[in-house]
């Protein structure tokens, strides 16, 4: 077998074959005991492909170019480990209790980045070594992508309406059987008499543990805690880190599926297989995912007409608003599905209540899209000319007909003018990323730019030009210009920013001291970087850093990836040798 692919010649192997191998079959190849062939795979375009194939070909990730060492860069992945900081409440940040640092105004948190031990413990699956893919973050919570093809779900996906249109719950046998429990109880005054939940939590929970066993001692009595914070205090006497897989149905149409890509929102998290399937999970109790399709309501048939051709490039999922890039369709945005019904196979693939924003599946023009961002209320997304444009969204815009306008930024665009026209070459935006209300936009020749809600917010409009003019100016902070930096992420108030040589950077409000900087307390601040780099605001209980200061990690650790949202932050991380 091994000679007759050997007689295919080097070239045939290397440059078409290997490209359509997964990554797992890839792996076997390289263990066949041939001499001739493992020569061969020892070249830095293997390792490229290799490297592609199991953490994709995304430009933010450090030392990732042309030059790179593909060999070691491969190698940096597969020892990396997921190291998370700030706020648990809800338990988002994966720690079990010795971890965690002693409460504040109420609060559980973290300050500085700590690995979460229980992915190398076997805690949470049978293996010690589980290769870390991608992480994102959201409302409350972390999802991590594997090597193995799991993902985990760190924390508590916030509960809210079904994400189903109408607005009826997915069927759940779990709940008929309480239901039919229910039916078996005797009526008072024609009403059912329900049962309380199964367990129920005190408050102050009385800890049963001796006082030199918990760390954080007894809970002071003058000491104000939240209800959130008190449920913290008995979640984490459990010693177990709120960790669980997200799986997608059991069945033989799903055996050899791999998921390529995952994104969090506010309340849902999605994820791209590698069939380019969507698979949603959307109602915050949900276990298994669900299959979603994008049926034209017209010819009844898929806007997806050729998974080779209409690739799903991107997937997003945002602040209520759920959204893809197909290549060749466009911007597709969903923000409800139907509901499962009980008739229904595990496997079925669901109707999304999708819109496809008009005129962003141009594939030869200069309408193109290059990248786009989905926030609370707009949508933003950059042109193969270069340029920013914005748009409105809303749940309302799923029942109109009415197809939302895009307007050019010229806030953001005349920053590209001004420096093509000082350093005589062409500027273009090419690259943008945010979560909620704040976004970060990369030009073409290392700058960053930072936005806002605010910073396009339409102050006069240019309806003939479609151009729109903004109250106030991107924020362009020094530490970021010409600095390489490949990614930013960011929070409810905070920023982080990864560069190209696996350092990372932090800035903005702190709520409530919460650790989600990742760059110490007030004072370690101002005694590392000098006085009144972090202010306190807000009765002394936030924390403010204005300018990006670099997050500390022993020595020879880099990032390979960042995550943020709400008041917590994480990073793949990794020991360079």
């Amino acid at each position: 077998m091994t000679s007759n692919i050997l007689s295919l010649g080097e070239d045939i192997i290397m440059r078409h074959l290997l490209p359509q191998l997964d990554y797992d079959d890839i792996v076997q190849l390289s263990k066949v005991p041939n001499h001739d062939l493992h020569q061969m795979l020892q070249s830095s375009y293997f390792y490229q492909v290799l490297f592609q194939k199991q953490f994709g070909d995304d430009s933010a990730t450090p030392w990732l170019s042309s030059t790179a060492n593909w060999h070691e860069l491969y190698k940096l992945r597969l020892s990396s480990h997921l190291y998370t900081w700030g706020d648990n409440e809800r338990g988002r940040l994966g720690h079990t209790r010795q971890d965690l640092q002693a409460p504040r105004f109420g609060r559980f948190y973290v300050s500085t980045p700590t690995e979460v031990k229980s992915f190398l413990s076997g805690d949470i699956t049978d293996s010690h070594d589980i290769t870390m893919v991608d992480v994102c973050a959201g409302g409350f919570t972390f999802h991590v992508l594997t090597g193995e093809n799991n993902i985990f779900t760190i924390g508590y996906q916030l509960e809210k309406d079904p994400g189903t249109y109408p607005r009826e719950p997915d069927y759940n046998p779990l709940i008929e059987f309480y239901r039919r429990q229910e039916n078996r109880i005797p009526r008072f005054g024609g009403h059912y008499v329900r049962r309380g939940p199964v367990n129920i939590r005190s408050f102050p929970p009385q800890s049963s543990e001796p006082h030199d066993t918990n760390p954080w001692g007894q809970i002071p009595a003058n000491e104000f805690y939240s209800p959130a914070a008190l449920a913290e205090i008995e979640l984490m006497k459990s010693k177990k880190p709120t960790i669980k897989l997200c799986e997608l149905p059991r069945t033989p149409k799903t055996k050899n599926t791999k998921i390529i890509g995952i994104s969090s929102g506010r309340t849902q998290f999605i994820a791209l297989d590698n069939r380019n399937q969507i698979w949603t999970w959307d109602t915050g109790d949900q276990e298994f995912g669900i299959r979603l399709k994008f049926i034209n309501p017209t010819t009844k048939k898929s806007i997806i007409k050729d998974s080779n051709i209409n690739r799903i490039t991107k997937i997003s999922a945002g602040w209520g608003i759920s959204s893809c890039f197909v290549f060749g369709v466009g911007i597709v945005l969903w923000n409800t599905r139907d509901p499962i019904k009980k008739e229904d196979s595990p496997d079925i693939a669901l109707n999304a209540n999708y819109r496809v924003i008009s005129g962003t599946g141009e594939t030869h023009n200069d309408r193109q899209v290059v990248d786009y961002f989905i926030g609370d209320g707009f949508l933003l997304y950059i042109t193969s000319t270069g340029k920013l444009y914005r748009m409105d969204i809303s749940p309302e815009m799923f029942d109109s007909t009415i197809q939302p306008q895009p307007f050019e930024v010229l806030s953001f665009n005349e920053h590209l003018s001004k420096t093509t026209l000082k350093s005589g070459t062409g500027c273009r935006f090419v690259k943008i990323s945010g979560t909620f209300c704040n976004f970060a936009v990369f030009t073409n020749d290392d700058q960053v730019l930072i936005g806002d809600r605010d910073s396009i917010n339409y102050d006069q409009f240019d309806f003939e030009n479609r151009t729109c003019s903004t109250k106030s100016k991107p924020q362009i902070l020094p530490e970021l210009q010409y600095q390489k930096c490949i990614n930013i992420s960011m929070g409810d108030y905070h920023f982080m920013a990864l560069f190209k040589d696996g350092s990372m950077a932090s800035w903005g409000l702190e709520s409530q001291s919460c650790g989600s900087l990742g760059l110490g307390n007030c004072e370690e601040i101002n005694e590392k970087f000098g006085p009144n780099t972090a202010v306190m605001e807000g009765n002394w209980r936030d924390m403010r850093v204005t300018k990006p200061q670099r997050i500390s990690l022993p020595n020879n650790k880099v990032a390979l990836a960042i995550a943020a949202s709400g008041w917590h932050s994480s990073a793949i991380i990794a020991t360079k040798k």
